[in-house]
């Protein structure tokens, strides 16, 4: 007999946005790293920091916004 899984605990407050494209998640996440105030954490399987950006507010490419989100103090 198998069991159903747990549903998963949510905490209040928090959503989720389907993000369908790969520029759409970019997108997000580029403006997510902008805005961040402490901490970045990301997670990739691959990744090239000499890919350009598409939001049009980030540098031209994630080696930049990364540098440059390093230089405003968040880790």
């Amino acid at each position: 007999m198998t069991s159903k899984p747990t549903p998963a605990a949510f905490t209040e407050g928090n959503e989720a946005t389907p993000l369908i494209t790969a520029e759409e998640t970019y997108d997000a996440v580029e403006h997510a790293i902008l805005a961040a105030k402490q901490t970045v954490y990301m997670a990739y399987w691959a990744f090239d920091p000499d890919m350009a950006t598409v939001s049009n507010k980030a540098p031209d490419d994630w080696a930049a916004l990364i540098q440059e989100t390093v230089e405003r103090g968040v880790e």
